[in-house]
């Protein structure tokens, strides 16, 4: 993938809320579903999120955790088939699973250009070789923060990976408490984590998801926000079009 993504917001406030990226998130019930939203999105946006749940990290199942072995998914892996429209889009995968380190092998062989790896997931270790892998394989990797976690903690695990030189493309906080579902209340305060990730790392592209809705848009961008991650404000609108376009107006007025 391009290195366009990556810089993002790093000049003025004004050109961070021009810039600032939508980025349409899927969660399918089905290989159909993900079919039917990716096709919704072409001729809009470039990269879309892919939300996937196993239902043991998070309540939830979504597309390809609903079965034990998804037809669809192993041709994918095997490069058989490829990702719905793969050509048109690059994918970002929210992995909001355990077993993290096999599975994000097998989206990075599917065709993930950028894997979210939530933090919480697994023992600090295996999140920190899976980082370290997933890079190694040619892909980019955002470690995901859920809003429970306070924001001191956060802040000293980012020291530590610069540290160790664990290389990240991004931090992802959650803007809602509970995870997995979409449609969920936004919660404000991750407006203060976002202002103090910031303050604290000037150039680490930051992305929001979870909640976010239009009258959020400037103030999570005028906050240091790069990309706003947008699943029911969009797909639950009767066109989907018209909500993304609404989202891009907001930024840029």
């Amino acid at each position: 993938m391009s290195n366009s993504h990556k810089d993002d917001g790093h000049n003025s406030a004004s050109s961070k809320k021009e810039k600032t990226e939508i980025i349409p998130a899927i969660m399918a019930s089905s290989y159909e579903d993900l079919t039917f939203r990716v096709a919704s999105m072409n001729g809009i946006a470039k990269l879309l999120q892919i939300d996937v749940m196993d239902g043991k990290f998070v309540e939830n199942k979504s597309w390809p955790y609903v079965k034990s072995e998804d037809r669809d998914f192993i041709k994918i892996i095997k490069q058989e088939e490829g990702l719905p429209d793969w050509q048109d889009f690059d994918f970002e995968i929210d992995l909001m699973i355990r077993d993290v380190e096999n599975e994000a092998s097998k989206w990075i062989a599917a065709g993930a250009s950028r894997l979210v790896v939530h933090y919480k997931s697994e023992p600090e270790e295996i999140i920190k070789r899976t980082l370290r892998d997933s890079k190694e394989k040619g892909v980019e990797v955002v470690v995901d923060f859920e809003l429970d976690m306070e924001i001191e903690e956060i802040v000293k695990i980012l020291h530590n990976f610069k540290k160790e030189e664990i290389e990240i493309d991004g931090v992802q906080v959650m803007g809602i408490d509970k995870i997995g579902f979409q449609g969920e209340k936004f919660d404000h305060k991750v407006l203060y984590y976002v202002k103090e990730l910031h303050k604290e790392f000037p150039d680490l592209i930051i992305s929001v998801d979870g909640g976010v809705k239009p009258e959020y848009a400037k103030p999570l961008a005028d906050a240091g926000v790069h990309r706003l991650v947008v699943g029911s404000a969009i797909f639950e609108d009767d066109s989907p079009r018209d909500a993304y376009d609404h989202f891009k107006s907001v930024l840029n007025s």
